[in-house]
């Protein structure tokens, strides 16, 4: 009777929503937004230990589900200071996702992220103080000139380059390469520096070695850069993965898809004044006899 009397209290007993959100989380991927310490549109903030039980890494890529099916792509980053059922993002992600402070997201890993079909360059204001004219002239055209350019850049955004490597000048000679293949001529001229690096330390320790009584020369704290020999190295290895023929062949696809989507973009109503009658009006009702054929009748 008593456990049939304990079983009745507690269905009897109501859940208290209030205090809902203080109970512990069932999934581990959902998260409670909190607001950003670094104001970074694709960065969020999660402790450690959450990004650990989420098998995510540092700079991993992830997508978060918001609300209303919204949903955005964020790299993860670590921050001891978070709690551990929080995650850190800014009011432009909170926008996007359709959440306010103190809401539930859901964190997925995101293992393949699309290419954007479509991106819009915005400008920030009108009129920025100390800047004058029109700011795509100013700033935006000069920097996609050269197109290959911002793959260099951002291939080498982290690597310290030396003041004597030209980027306008390998991204002229690269004209028609793929950005796998400027990305890989990257990627050797780094392992170039690096060796060399590598190979300078191991001989000073071998001269160490050799006459450890003698002083020890004044080494200058040189940082290791990539110059401009490692990457001329690195272009006797260069491949281009795709020919001048299948550019004009996408070309000539990408010229076809225009024309038949604006075939019509010629046409123009003639001027006409609103008195003149014309004649030749497909549309005008016909004068005929009794004896012409009535198609609804």
């Amino acid at each position: 009777m008593s456990n049939q009397a304990e079983s009745s209290d507690s269905k009897g007993t109501k859940r208290d929503f209030s205090t809902a959100i203080l109970e512990r989380k069932k999934s581990p991927n959902r998260l409670v937004v909190d607001e950003a310490i670094n104001d970074d549109n694709s960065v969020v903030a999660l402790h450690p230990d959450t990004m650990e039980k989420l098998q995510l890494f540092r700079g991993d890529t992830i997508l978060i589900k918001g609300k209303k099916r919204k949903d955005t792509i964020c790299i993860a980053l670590a921050d001891d200071t978070c709690d551990e059922p929080k995650i850190r993002m800014n009011k432009v992600v909170r926008s996007n996702l359709r959440v306010r402070l103190g809401d539930v997201v859901s964190v997925h890993q995101c293992a393949d992220v699309k290419y954007g079909k479509r991106v819009h360059i915005l400008p920030i204001d009108d009129s920025i103080e100390g800047v004058t004219g029109n700011l795509f002239d100013a700033y935006l055209k000069p920097y996609f000139l050269e197109a290959y350019r911002p793959i260099f850049k951002a291939c080498l955004r982290k690597s310290p380059i030396s003041k004597d490597v030209d980027l306008r000048a390998l991204a002229k000679y690269t004209q028609g390469f793929s950005g796998a293949d400027i990305t890989e001529i990257c990627q050797r001229a780094c392992k170039y520096a690096i060796r060399e690096n590598i190979e300078k330390d191991i001989e000073r320790e071998r001269r160490r070695s050799e006459n450890p009584e003698a002083m020890e020369e004044d080494v200058e704290d040189e940082v290791a850069e990539i110059k401009a020999a490692h990457f001329e190295e690195s272009m006797k290895y260069a491949r281009r993965s795709v020919s001048d023929a299948d550019i004009r062949k996408y070309q000539a696809f990408a010229q076809t898809l225009q024309q038949s989507r604006g075939f019509g973009s010629e046409f123009r109503f003639s001027d006409t004044s609103a008195g003149t009658t014309t004649g030749s009006d497909p549309f005008a009702a016909s004068a005929g006899g009794p004896d012409e054929d009535d198609l609804y009748s």
